[in-house]
């Protein structure tokens, strides 16, 4: 048997005291990893979920306990938050012996390496869109921590060709496939052929080009657009779609809690976004059989797409690439088909049991 057999073997074994370090489980592509990682994991060790904020949009596995120490938009507030949550968390490490702590995003990161050169870290996005502080303190308090996490390998070379960093593992974001196909099942009340896209309605995600994109395309009076999410440009958005008069083929959806019952229905889905860390949303649509094109954005889709295999890329930023190819591909038949079953394949890799036993095995 193995090293590495052997460990894998004594970590079933052996139940340990988990936590995970999040600012809450309220939407995002991050609470979406802590919500499947603490539910895999709690079926054989015991969880908590350490929060600075109530709100709660996903299920999770453990125990929450909720350090009510929320965010300001006041810079000294920021700081003196930072100090509050250190403290908090060095009394609650002390008391639980954790064996193992994984913290999730900045808000998090930052003050539980403060206190723990036992916290394996998890950087959820492209590091050059944090702002000079964030960036600084990454530099300088992220060598001390046990891992620094990454889901995907360009944030692996940038953190460690720029920010110095030699403790970085790269992670993919896990699915739990079962949970996906079971739901997917559930009926679709919509009599026409759709376009879906899902995210938070802010600038990153670049539902404008989307927007304008579509409003070119040969299909639009035959095929509406919906995009799932909530945020801050969402009257933006209507603006936009009013002004090119599109109000009957492209409807802003708000929230859902079953997304892959449209991505099992949907024509195509498309992935817009400016920038990303590993697009959840993406595999997820995979994951339902669903044809995805993605823009080529720092990072994550191109190395989850295998270009014309498993999904589409598109440059960047190009509105009229993006409308050409959902033109193209919405008539090419037999060449999505095939796409559609390499996608479902690829996604396997990414199965929640397989993912959890890496982040384990750190």
């Amino acid at each position: 048997m193995s090293i590495e057999q052997t460990l894998v073997r004594f970590i079933k074994r052996y139940k340990m005291k988990i936590a995970f370090v999040i600012y809450n489980l309220s939407g995002g592509g991050a609470e979406k990893v802590v919500s499947l990682l603490s539910s895999e994991m709690s079926l054989n060790h015991e969880v908590n979920i350490i929060n600075f904020d109530e709100g709660i949009d996903y299920k999770y596995g453990g125990d929450v306990i909720n350090l009510n120490i929320p965010s300001s938009n006041n810079i000294f507030f920021k700081f003196y938050n930072i100090l509050r949550r250190a403290s908090r968390l060095s009394k609650l490490f002390k008391t639980k012996k954790y064996d193992k702590i994984f913290s999730f995003m900045e808000s998090s990161n930052i003050p539980s390496i403060m206190v723990s050169n036992n916290v394996i870290v998890s950087v959820r996005n492209d590091p050059f869109k944090f702002d000079k502080i964030t960036q600084f303190l990454i530099k300088v308090l992220y060598k001390k921590a046990k891992c620094v996490i990454v889901n995907s390998k360009e944030n692996n070379e940038v953190l460690r060709k720029y920010f110095k960093l030699n403790n970085v593992e790269v992670i993919y974001n896990p699915l739990n496939i079962d949970d996906i196909q079971k739901n997917r099942k559930e009926k679709l009340d919509i009599n026409y052929k759709f376009i879906l896209a899902i995210g938070r309605l802010d600038y990153q995600k670049g539902f404008d080009l989307l927007i304008k994109a579509y409003s070119q395309t040969v299909i639009k009076n035959d095929v509406k657009l919906l995009i799932f999410g909530e945020g801050k440009l969402k009257n933006d958005l209507h603006q936009l779609i009013s002004t090119l008069d599109l109000e009957e083929n492209i409807f802003l959806m708000g929230k859902t809690n079953n997304p892959y019952k449209y991505m099992s229905q949907a024509e195509m889905f498309v992935l817009s976004s400016r920038h990303e860390g590993f697009p959840n949303v993406l595999v997820e649509a995979m994951a339902c059989e669903c044809l995805v094109l993605a823009t080529d954005c720092p990072t994550g889709p191109k190395e989850i797409l295998q270009e014309n295999k498993n999904g589409i890329l598109v440059k960047n930023e190009n509105i009229n690439e993006l409308t050409s190819m959902i033109d193209n591909f919405y008539y090419n038949t037999p060449k999505c088909e095939q796409i559609r079953l390499n996608a479902l394949t690829y996604v396997k890799s990414l199965n929640v049991e397989l993912i959890a036993k890496k982040w384990l095995e750190i």
